[in-house]
């Protein structure tokens, strides 16, 4: 009996068998490529339209410590509460 309904059952082809062989592999894809598009949206909406122009020289001096501008420690700083 077993024998007959195998035999008698079409094995699929093209598409769908890959679907169905890989189904677990095409619904993540599917959820990273609407992640991905996601992400430039929010990027496009949030983050590019706020560039700003970076002075060079300026962040290399504060990079490497060379301010002029003195540090002041702020009373929020300390834990003994001085």
């Amino acid at each position: 009996m077993s024998a007959q309904h195998v035999s008698s059952a079409r094995p699929r082809r093209g598409l769908s068998a890959f679907l169905a062989r890989h189904r677990l592999a095409c619904h993540l894809a599917v959820v990273l490529l609407l992640k991905i598009i996601l992400l430039r949206v929010l990027w496009l909406n949030y983050v590019a339209p706020y560039r700003v122009a970076v002075d060079e020289q300026r962040m290399a001096q504060q990079l490497t410590g060379s301010t002029k501008q003195p540090i002041r420690e702020v009373h929020h700083d300390r834990f003994d509460g001085r």
